[in-house]
């Protein structure tokens, strides 16, 4: 995602550029994705793609893309905001020699789900001239409109990958057949596209919305929250329900 945002006026949109090596992987804040493929065992790509429209509604690209992934791996569900998961062996050791320590969540129905990816999508105000995606003219967008070109960064667990868990755990667990990273990648391209024209015109509308909540890890999942509103001292126990059209949860 760094070098493609350093030179999104020099590729065309829709190009995807595929990994083998990352120095400088990132996910959201200060976090850190390892990615040394020498063994063939995760899939990392960026894709380039631009979105007109408020700012407000770009936060919730990043969802859209992870239902994408959700949809072209049957295996894969989603943990708010940008999380992959899937299913893990809750025997299988979650810490790495280096001290890392693998996420581990128990959906409502009792399955072990860990952490398998993620996606984080960089934008920046688009400065060159360049032909927006076809829709782009549909959109009535108000003062706050802008020109976005977006990088959009995925990263799965295809093969082995310990201590975190990948898709070939799913498929050890007969919840799908072993695949390839240019398999995973191939679907998920196909996933994506429709669905980022889709959100060019509709944004992140109910439908999607609903195809967000029905594949991801919360249900049933209860949050306790402080709030400086309240006079009570004691948290207050929320349970997810769904998201708004941001991408912001609801309780």
């Amino acid at each position: 995602v760094t070098q493609a945002d350093n030179n999104t006026l020099k590729v065309p949109l829709g190009f995807v550029a595929l990994a083998d090596l990352q120095t400088k992987g990132r996910g959201r804040g200060n976090n850190v994705w390892k990615h040394d493929n020498s063994a063939n065992t995760q899939l990392a790509f960026t894709a380039l793609w631009q979105f007109a429209g408020n700012a407000s509604a770009l936060a919730s690209l990043q969802h859209v893309v992870c239902v994408a992934a959700a949809q072209a791996s049957q295996a894969l569900r989603i943990k708010w905001p940008n999380d992959l998961y899937t299913h893990a062996p809750p025997t299988k050791d979650t810490s790495s020699l280096d001290g890392t320590v693998a996420a581990r969540i128990v959906t409502s129905d009792g399955v072990c789900q860990g952490k398998a990816g993620g996606v984080l999508c960089t934008a920046s105000v688009a400065s060159g001239k360049r032909a927006s995606p076809p829709g782009c003219a549909h959109i009535s967008v108000g003062d706050a409109a802008a020109v976005f070109d977006v990088a959009i960064g995925v990263g799965i667990n295809v093969m082995p990958h310990p201590p975190f868990a990948s898709l070939s755990d799913a498929a050890d667990a007969g919840i799908i057949k072993h695949v390839s990273r240019e398999e995973v990648l191939a679907r998920l391209c196909n996933e994506l596209e429709p669905l980022l024209m889709r959100h060019v015109v509709s944004g992140f509308d109910a439908e999607m919305r609903s195809t967000y909540t029905q594949r991801w890890v919360h249900d049933n999942h209860v949050l306790r929250v402080a709030s400086s509103l309240s006079s009570s001292t004691q948290p207050e126990e929320v349970r997810l329900e769904n998201v708004t059209e941001s991408g912001f949860l609801v309780g």
